[in-house]
């Protein structure tokens, strides 16, 4: 069964609603997360270096590390442990971090804090999207956290993969109930154009692959997407009638055959309650 993942857009203004048009056309944003609204986002630490950690990096750095009495390498291990605790520095740098590209998604398309967090206290929208499809397809899930540490002060020893999915996934607990995907897009380096660039002088059929690749990555900006891809469209409770008459029209204009629905306050419960629209 296709999983949908939803996204929340505010329409408080004139131009966020031309950017959700934007995206009923197939175009949506990948933004930075140095303007994302968690502080302690992708800040995470380096824990202290157990012992063992410790002395196999003394012994491959320092010379004569064996002729060092026991307590001597004590002393040196506790004073590392202090820096590293006090002076740790950023895994990432800002210029990094500002290239980076995230959509970020969620499981739910209900929750009333997001309404009020990402829809303009209930007067925006939140879409489904078929996650199946590109580039909704390569989401994936949030891990939500006590600490900030890493699993390992060796970060040499992660994979590129692990070391992403460590700084780029992981938040606080208290964020938890976004239940967040993400779908990351990464900058394309210098040197990888200078490659494709290369392989398609080489190989002129590799063309469209490298155009394919080079497509699907690029960091923060607009992507384009299959607007098929768009499976429902929710309306705020306290959506404006004008601004819901356009977005209904949109939907007749450009042909999409999503469901849309209506949120009405349930007269019993503090919940959303749907109602079909078309």
């Amino acid at each position: 069964m296709k999983r949908t993942l939803y996204r929340y857009f505010p329409l408080g203004s004139e131009e966020q609603l031309r950017r959700f048009l934007l995206v009923m056309e197939g175009h949506i944003y990948f933004a930075s997360p140095v303007s994302f609204n968690d502080p302690f986002e992708v800040s995470n630490v380096l824990p202290v270096p157990t012992k063992i950690e410790f002395e196999r990096a003394l012994h491959s750095t320092v010379s004569d590390a064996g002729n060092l009495t026991k307590s001597a390498k004590e002393r040196l291990y506790r004073s590392i442990a202090s820096k590293v605790v006090s002076e740790s520095p950023p895994l990432v740098t800002i210029d990094w971090l500002s290239q980076i590209g995230i959509l970020s998604l969620t499981e739910s398309n209900d929750d009333l804090l997001m309404w009020s967090h990402y829809a303009s206290n209930h007067t925006g929208v939140c879409i489904g999207l078929d996650s199946d499809k590109e580039p909704f397809d390569s989401a994936q899930t949030v891990e939500y956290t006590a600490d900030r540490l890493l699993t390992t002060a060796n970060v040499a020893a992660l994979s590129d993969e692990e070391l992403v999915r460590q700084i780029l996934f992981r938040k606080s607990r208290q964020w938890a109930y976004e239940r967040e995907w993400r779908v990351v897009k990464r900058p394309v380096r210098e040197e990888e154009k200078i490659f494709y660039k290369k392989l398609v002088i080489d190989e002129p059929d590799m063309l469209d692959q490298v155009a394919q690749v080079l497509s699907n990555e690029g960091g923060s900006g607009l992507y384009e997407f299959q607007s098929t891809a768009i499976r429902r469209i929710y309306l705020g409770a306290r959506i404006d009638t004008c601004v819901r008459e356009k977005i209904l029209d949109a939907v007749v204009r450009l042909g999409l055959n999503a469901r849309i629905f209506q949120f009405v306050l349930d007269r019993r419960y503090f919940a959303l309650v749907p109602q079909r629209v078309r």
